[in-house]
């Protein structure tokens, strides 16, 4: 299993190395992005709760940011789900607050199990985009090698 939010995934493209359990596609009937990831010691932890069907349907869930205390202060909607082997792309939407318009984000998660270094990597799309958009990016927007 796999498996400030706004500052760190609406930011420009950064990989971080962090330690998250594995992105790996279910042999069931659902793909999943789940448990919790800090990026480094100190720094923002963030909660993976996504699910889509096999083939990235269905997608729900969300993707939270945890303060040091371990309370939510940023939560985003799974909007589409891409698991791959041992990566996960996961299309999100971020409402700050109404009526700002939402945000839309792409992680990628890697999870190397072990055998090396596990990679995160969150990219902003920006403001007002529609689903479709955010679906296209999910599907066609891998982790690189």
């Amino acid at each position: 299993m796999v498996s400030r939010l706004a500052l760190s995934l609406l930011g420009a493209a950064t990989i971080l190395v962090l330690a998250v359990p594995g992105a790996r596609a279910q042999l069931a009937s659902e793909d999943s992005v789940t448990g919790t990831a800090t990026l480094f010691e100190g720094g923002p932890t963030f909660r993976f709760d996504a699910h889509s069907g096999p083939s990235g349907e269905g997608p729900r869930g969300t993707v939270t940011r945890l303060d040091a205390a371990g309370n939510a202060e940023l939560t985003a909607t799974v909007v589409c789900l891409a698991v791959e082997g041992n990566r996960a792309t996961i299309g999100l939407e971020i409402t700050i607050r109404d009526p700002i318009p939402r945000e839309q984000t792409v992680a990628f998660i890697e999870d190397n199990d072990g055998r090396g270094t596990d990679r995160f990597l969150g990219a902003w799309y920006g403001s007002g985009l529609h689903e479709r958009h955010a679906m296209r990016r999910c599907i066609r927007t891998r982790i690189g090698p």
